[in-house]
C-alpha cells in the first residue's frame, strides 16, 4: 500500500521539491556571501528569507506520512538527495552563519 500513500501525498511532495530548489539557491548564495565577507545586513536578510522557506518546507513535510517522507528526494547542487540529508545541509549552513557572527536560519530540528 506504500505507493498509494505516496500517490496521496503527491501534491505536498511536489511543493516540497519546488521549495527545496529555492532553498538550495539561497544556501549557495549564503555560502558565497559568507566567503566574500558581505555586509551583515545583506547576509542576515537572505538568511531570514531562506529560513522562512525552510519553515514552509518543514510544515509541508509534517503533513506527509513517515513512509512518504523517507523516500522523498530533493535536488541539492544538481544531485538528488534524501530530504533528511537536505535538512542537515541547511542546519550545517545555519551553524556556519552563527559561527561567523551572522543570524541563524532559525531552523528548529
Amino acid at each position: 500500500m506504500g505507493w498509494l500513500t505516496r500517490l496521496h501525498d503527491f501534491g505536498d511532495r511536489e511543493m516540497i521539491k519546488t521549495i527545496a530548489l529555492r532553498v538550495d539557491v539561497g544556501l549557495r548564495q549564503l555560502d558565497q556571501q559568507m566567503h566574500e565577507n558581505r555586509d551583515p545586513h545583506e547576509v542576515n536578510g537572505l538568511a531570514s528569507a531562506v529560513g522562512d522557506e525552510v519553515k514552509r518546507m518543514q510544515f509541508l513535510a509534517s503533513t506527509l506520512t513517515q513512509e512518504s517522507l523517507n523516500c522523498l528526494y530533493v535536488k541539492h547542487n544538481g544531485q538528488k538527495i534524501l530530504y533528511g540529508s537536505f535538512i542537515k545541509t541547511a542546519q550545517e549552513t545555519s551553524e556556519k552563519l552563527v559561527s561567523k557572527g551572522y543570524s541563524s536560519l532559525l531552523i528548529q530540528f
